[in-house]
């Protein structure tokens, strides 16, 4: 599915993304939704549970990004 799809689909959530293809730059622009939730630590506690897969993952916000939440990369 198209990133743009998947942030309409899942808006307001976030996603743990199995990304299929990445652009040029390295932005996902196809990917498979594996998880998704509201609440951010679930995400990455499913995230936990692919260690040692081969995937490509993203975690995304689809919306507009809350003002009361930092991320650390």
């Amino acid at each position: 599915m198209k990133m743009d799809e998947i942030l309409k689909q899942y808006d307001q959530e976030w996603l743990l993304i199995n990304v299929k293809k990445f652009d040029e730059n390295w932005e996902p622009v196809v990917g498979e939704v594996i998880f998704h939730s509201n609440i951010a630590d679930d995400v990455g506690r499913e995230m936990l549970k692919l260690k040692g897969e081969k995937v490509n993952l993203a975690i995304r916000f689809a919306g507009e990004f809350p003002r009361d939440i930092a991320v650390l990369l």
